[in-house]
């Protein structure tokens, strides 16, 4: 009896020995976006498809809305990214902004005409706030000279909450606080400190001061680095009859 005693409290010593070995060695939140960050400045090629999820919340009646993305990049300028908005049941509105050297062009379906006279960083900020931030979080990361301006980088008081799976993988939870004080949640892959999924909470004012609503909102990525990148992935391929 008494060793099955001393076994037992052997057992319980070294899993709680092995516990605070684990926390001891962690990475800091700030180590983990410092490692996030330089990884995505140095990728010779980058591959994502994601979604931003928006739920509105106003009166317990929730609304969401849904903008698939994707962004495909090769070093040192080779880009295209573009987000859909659903209009009506079946018909998506379609954004794209592409970069060759130099040459940018941007087009979205509700204008007429493709623009040519924007600047890179013009372009982007010009989708920022209707792509619900994905045109901007990953490409920035990717060239950060560029694309000075991140969501990430500003965010503060960084804290390590945790570990969980995001779509099996095993991913960093970190949390941080915007400018509003909103807390912001960001999941990145242990193995390869690739962003996986951003989790955003806010109150917003009505538009005519009475009152507020919640937002909030998920951007999940599924991330491809360093493999090849076809030519299909870059085309600037705006449908003829909507130029």
């Amino acid at each position: 009896m008494k060793l099955c005693i001393n076994l037992s409290l052997l057992l319980v010593l070294f899993v709680a020995v092995s516990a605070t070995a684990q926390q001891a060695n962690a990475p800091t939140a700030q180590q983990v976006v410092e490692q996030m960050f330089s990884g995505y400045a140095s990728y010779k090629t980058y591959l994502d498809t994601g979604e931003v999820r928006t739920v509105y919340v106003e009166n317990e009646r929730r609304r969401t809305v849904a903008l698939p993305f994707s962004t495909a990049f090769v070093r040192p300028s080779s880009f295209r990214y573009e987000f859909r908005s659903r209009r009506g049941e079946s018909e998506w509105e379609q954004y794209l902004i592409w970069k060759e050297g130099e040459t940018v062009k941007s087009w979205w379906s509700i204008r007429p005409g493709i623009i040519t006279d924007r600047s890179f960083s013009m372009s982007i900020s010009g989708a920022t706030g209707v792509s619900g931030k994905s045109s901007l979080t990953v490409p920035s990361m990717l060239m950060p000279s560029e694309l000075p301006a991140n969501p990430i980088k500003a965010l503060t008081n960084l804290r390590l909450a945790g570990e969980e799976k995001i779509a099996g993988r095993d991913a960093y939870k970190i949390e941080g606080q915007d400018f509003r004080s909103n807390t912001t949640t960001i999941w990145v892959d242990k193995q390869r400190f690739l962003l996986l999924q951003i989790f955003e909470k806010r109150k917003v004012t009505k538009s005519d001061g009475k009152g507020e609503f919640e937002v909030e909102a998920t951007t999940v990525y599924d991330p491809r680095v360093n493999e090849d990148a076809p030519a299909s992935k870059l085309a600037f391929d705006v449908p003829a009859q909507k130029q």
